[in-house]
């Protein structure tokens, strides 16, 4: 089932992210403070977007609920792939956007209806990002996916659970006072902006190829 306002929030989220990425990733640019806020405003609402639609859809009676996170999953395992073969070790990507959506799904999607629970894992996130694995520096790949900051890796893209989960539970929360209709108008503007926000999935993956070899030769010109 999809919801066209949904995807085309999703598909100007996805417009900015690539706006941000063409500057991160490109070895011939820096980056500047207004490129930083896009990718800001970007992940905030891809990541509240998770958090909307599993509210929204959850009571929806499908028997493959899950089909969705399994194919984020088998994308997220391949972009992993691809940067172990291609990158340098330090900048592999293990836990990047795709992952941690996939784990939020599963974790939340089945308890999304219990508010209270829901509200107490989001203040649990809260307080272990600020007060736990922020301040444990280390290599350990664990440590970083739940937020610790490493001494050596540099993944080109991670998404910690303690610091973007609260994000996901505010858009269940936001979730439970947004009817599941379609009330945005068809226009020439409107519909493509839509068709990336519906398939913004695929579109990540294929954008994500230029990315790596970008960061390829910003390495090699680095060292």
């Amino acid at each position: 089932m999809r919801n066209n306002i949904i995807d085309f929030i999703r598909g100007i989220a996805f417009i900015l992210m690539l706006i941000h990425h063409i500057y991160y990733f490109n070895p011939n640019t820096s980056v500047p403070n207004h490129i930083e806020i896009i990718g800001k405003i970007s992940r905030t609402i891809f990541i509240i977007l998770v958090g909307v639609c599993m509210s929204i859809f959850n009571n929806n009676n499908n028997n493959n609920k899950y089909k969705t996170s399994w194919k984020t999953l088998k994308y997220a395992l391949i972009v992993s792939l691809v940067t172990y073969l291609l990158l340098p070790h330090n900048n592999i990507i293990f836990f990047c956007v795709l992952h941690f959506i996939t784990f939020s799904t599963f974790l939340m999607k089945n308890i999304s209806s219990n508010i209270s629970l829901t509200i107490l894992i989001g203040i649990l996130s809260v307080l272990l990002n600020n007060i736990s694995f922020k301040y444990l520096g280390s290599s350990d790949i664990i440590n970083l996916i739940f937020n610790g900051y490493s001494r050596k890796l540099q993944p080109i893209d991670i998404f910690p659970i303690f610091k973007f989960l609260p994000y996901v539970i505010s858009g269940i929360i936001l979730g439970k006072y947004i009817k599941d209709n379609n009330i945005l108008p068809e226009s020439k503007i409107n519909k493509p902006i839509e068709f990336i926000g519906k398939y913004s999935l695929e579109l990540y993956l294929i954008h994500i190829i230029p990315c790596i070899f970008w960061m390829k030769n910003k390495n090699n010109y680095i060292s």
